[in-house]
């Protein structure tokens, strides 16, 4: 199993490049399992492992965690009109416009086709619900180009917030988000809508529009 070796005595200038090369491997291999090609975001299987680490770890320290549930408004469209290409690029570039709007400790996963998934640590839902109003507002003034096609689109999402307070698995707070957003493509899309929780049932609050 071993990729390479050394033979002694050694040259420790040797040694250091062997070492740097076995850590440029490994780096990436680790991108090529955990990063989605087209959107150079991380992908759903991370997402699922990261989610479930991270529901642990908050829900033993009792701090807060926010998920956000989103995806393109009528993206179907985007491919239909215009090609796959068009829709590859405006998936590219929401992609690097939600990495680029946050945190190094938040994360970005392409949950999949149009839909994505942003898990903030150490986030109050009013703090994710502002930070969300915000992004909602900076993709539908962004332009998508595409230069294959000589175009620029222009979308617009929706966004369903939920947090991790009374929540008992991280699956059902993926499923409180994915509630959300449903909630927010019903009424209207390009809205933000918050999940919650009454002792009366379940229900979806809107957050934003």
């Amino acid at each position: 199993g071993a990729d390479d070796y050394v033979t002694y005595p050694f040259e420790s200038a040797e040694l250091m490049q062997k070492v740097t090369n076995a850590m440029d491997k490994s780096r990436l291999i680790r991108e090529h399992t955990l990063i989605d090609k087209l959107t150079n975001v991380y992908n759903r299987g991370y997402f699922d492992l990261f989610i479930r680490k991270e529901f642990r770890r908050h829900s033993r320290s009792k701090r807060a965690l926010s998920l956000v549930m989103t995806d393109i408004d009528f993206f179907k469209k985007v491919n239909d009109t215009y090609g796959h290409q068009a829709g590859d690029a405006v998936l590219r570039t929401v992609a690097g416009l939600l990495k680029d709007q946050l945190r190094d400790t938040d994360i970005v996963a392409r949950y999949g086709g149009e839909e994505f998934a942003l898990v903030l640590p150490e986030t109050s839902e009013s703090a994710a619900v502002k930070l969300t109003e915000n992004l909602r507002k900076k993709i539908e003034s962004v332009v998508c180009p595409v230069e294959e096609k000589n175009l620029e689109l222009s979308v617009t999402m929706s966004f369903g917030v939920s947090s991790s307070k009374g929540v008992k698995s991280s699956a059902d707070l993926i499923s409180n988000a994915d509630s959300a957003l449903y909630q927010a493509k019903k009424d209207g899309r390009n809205r933000v809508c918050q999940y919650k929780s009454t002792k009366k049932g379940d229900a979806v609050k809107k957050a934003g529009s």
